[in-house]
């Protein structure tokens, strides 16, 4: 077992964290509250990511529709990487050309398509269309009165070769109770 997934299996054992976990944060005042959240929270869980191999600027490809899409624009991150957006269709997405994968609004048929594509590849998946974060993807935006949060989608992350430190959590955490 890699080094991530054995934390990960630790935390989930100990009763830390639950297969998917919430982190969340208030919302900026204003229609595009949710969209800035969206783009703040994305560069501190990139912070937190570490893909097998280093490359230059980061490609984050935009897929389908999505209100928290809209304030995602080119920039550098705090680390000095470059982070680049690109809008593509569901058909025109390849892991080649996309280190993240931000899904919106598509078709189960695609969303899976991009998820089993993603899977054998170096792909960090977010999308916010999945608010009980079971189809897949490693994070899933979730857009409530109480702000924007997050699910963690732990067997997702312990599959992926992209290594996402736990701490990610404190990112505005928030226990889900059961």
């Amino acid at each position: 077992m890699a080094a991530g997934a054995a934390i990960w299996g630790f935390l989930l054992a100990a009763g830390q964290i639950a297969p998917t976990d919430i982190a969340q944060s208030s919302l900026p005042a204003g229609p595009d509250g949710p969209a800035i959240a969206a783009a703040a929270q994305l560069d501190a869980i990139i912070q937190y990511s570490r893909w097998p191999v280093a490359t230059g600027p980061l490609n984050a490809c935009l897929i389908g529709d999505s209100a928290l899409h809209d304030r995602l624009t080119d920039h550098v991150l705090p680390d000095g990487r470059s982070l680049q957006f690109t809008r593509v269709s569901p058909g025109q997405f390849t892991p080649a050309t996309c280190d993240i994968a931000v899904i919106g609004r598509i078709s189960r048929a695609e969303e899976r398509r991009i998820i089993i594509d993603a899977g054998d590849a170096p792909v960090l998946t977010i999308t916010d269309a999945d608010p009980a974060c079971t189809r897949g993807s490693m994070i899933c935006w979730n857009l409530g009165v109480e702000g924007l949060g997050f699910d963690l989608n732990i067997g997702a992350v312990a599959q992926s070769s992209i290594r996402i430190d736990p701490r990610v959590l404190t990112l505005g955490w928030h226990r889900r109770r059961t």
